[in-house]
C-alpha cells in the first residue's frame, strides 16, 4: 500500500515529548532523568513521540557487556491513533536516527508490561531480541500512586520529593515484564541471550450450546 503522508523522525523538545506521552500513551506520564526525543510527524501534522531515557538502574547494560553510556531504555512511545503509517516503521526510522545521532550508544532495552496484556508485538515486528521476564520485584504507594523504588530516591517528585527510606510506605508485588533488546551494534547480536517470543493468550473456545 502507497503512503499519501510523509512519514518524518526528528528531535523533538522535551516540551512536545511530555505533550505526547500525557495525551498518547497508557501510562500518561513523562519519564524522568535524561532524555532523548523524537517527534513524528506525518507532514505537517505531529502525531506523537518516542523517548529514550537511562532506565531503572545505572547497571541496565551490565548484563550484556555495556557501560551506562552505552545502553539505553526505550521508555515511550506514545503516537496518535488514525495515522497513516504503522507504528513499527516510525520505530524503525527513530532507531536508525539514535544510532546516527549517538554513535557511543550499543544497545536499546525495552520492556512490555504483562500487567496491560503486553507481549512486544511492535518489538517482535521490528526485530527485537526477546531475553525472558524480568525478576520479581515490589513498587511503593507514594504521592498518591503506586511507583517504582526508583522514582521516590531519585527526586522525581520534585523538590525535596526524594526519600532514602522507603521502609514504612504501602507496597505490593509489581507486575513482571517482557524484555526486549536491540543492539545498534551489529556484533552484539550473536552475544545476546534469545529466547522465543512470547504469544498472547488466546482465551479458550466457548463451548457449544
Amino acid at each position: 500500500m502507497r503512503h499519501t503522508s510523509h512519514l518524518e523522525v526528528t528531535p523533538c523538545t522535551v516540551a512536545d515529548a511530555r505533550g505526547a506521552a500525557e495525551r498518547w500513551h497508557y501510562a500518561p506520564r513523562m519519564p524522568v532523568g535524561r532524555l532523548i526525543c523524537h517527534g513524528v510527524w506525518e507532514a505537517p501534522r505531529f502525531v506523537g513521540a518516542i523517548i529514550y531515557g537511562r532506565g531503572a538502574t545505572p547497571h541496565l547494560g551490565a548484563p550484556y557487556g555495556c557501560s551506562s553510556l552505552q545502553v539505553c531504555e526505550l521508555v515511550r512511545v506514545a503516537l496518535a491513533p488514525g495515522r497513516v503509517h504503522p507504528t513499527s516503521r516510525a520505530l524503525s526510522v527513530s532507531l536508525r536516527l539514535l544510532a546516527r545521532t549517538n554513535p557511543g550508544l550499543r544497545l536499546v532495552v525495552s520492556f512490555a508490561d504483562i500487567s496491560q496484556g503486553h507481549v512486544g508485538t511492535l518489538y517482535q515486528a521490528t526485530n527485537w531480541v526477546y531475553s525472558g521476564t524480568t525478576a520479581a520485584a515490589n513498587e511503593y504507594y507514594f504521592r498518591g500512586r503506586w511507583c517504582h523504588q526508583r522514582e521516590i530516591t531519585s527526586g522525581a517528585f520534585g523538590k525535596g520529593g526524594a526519600i532514602r527510606d522507603y521502609s514504612n510506605l504501602p507496597k505490593r508485588p509489581a507486575a513482571q515484564k517482557h524484555r526486549y533488546l536491540y543492539p545498534l551494534a551489529p556484533e552484539l547480536r550473536a552475544s545476546l541471550p534469545s529466547r522465543p517470543y512470547p504469544k498472547r493468550a488466546t482465551p479458550p473456545d466457548a463451548p457449544v450450546a
